[in-house]
Parts: C-alpha cells; sequence; structure tokens
C-alpha cells in the first residue's frame, strides 16, 4: 500500500504483529547485544508469547515470553524482551 503524506510517497507493508499466544524467537541481529550467556541460551530458540503490554511510565511495548527448553535436563525460561527484538515464526 501506498500513502501521500506530507511530501513523497511512502511504502507502508503490513508487518506481522506480536500477539499472546504465538510462537516467536529473536532476531538474529539483536542476539549481538546481548550477554554471550544470555545470547548463547536464545539463540535459535523458540519462546512462547504470555503478554504484550507498556510499563508505567515506559513508552516501548515488552513482551513477556516463555523460552521452550531445548533439552529434558533444562528448565523453561520466562523473561521480559523489547517488542522489536523479536519476530514471529510462521
Amino acid at each position: 500500500m501506498f500513502y501521500r503524506a506530507m511530501g513523497p510517497l511512502i511504502n507502508i507493508q503490513k508487518s506481522k504483529m506480536i500477539k499472546v499466544k504465538q510462537t516467536v524467537q529473536f532476531r538474529r541481529s539483536q542476539i549481538q547485544y546481548l550477554k554471550p550467556e544470555i545470547g548463547r541460551l536464545l539463540d535459535r530458540r523458540k519462546g512462547y508469547v504470555l503478554d504484550v503490554f507498556v510499563p508505567l511510565g515506559g513508552t516501548k511495548s515488552l513482551v513477556k515470553v516463555r523460552w521452550i527448553a531445548r533439552r529434558p535436563t533444562e528448565n523453561d525460561v520466562t523473561m521480559e524482551h523489547p517488542l522489536e527484538d523479536l519476530e514471529v515464526i510462521a
């Protein structure tokens, strides 16, 4: 879709919005900004969205995600991340 907003044409693409009960993963481009041990934990791991919210006094959305264990010896981990750092798995 194209829109004209006070100047040149702007191409607005419909992106996949993150909703509750979706499966997500951490964006590969954002893993490099995490601590090494957290980056290794979240690399290519699937997560289940529990909640999407904006904290009081905040301006950016946060997503509460339960990261699924890869092996029987591991435990599920629940963490909060900025909305921009996650992507929906089809």
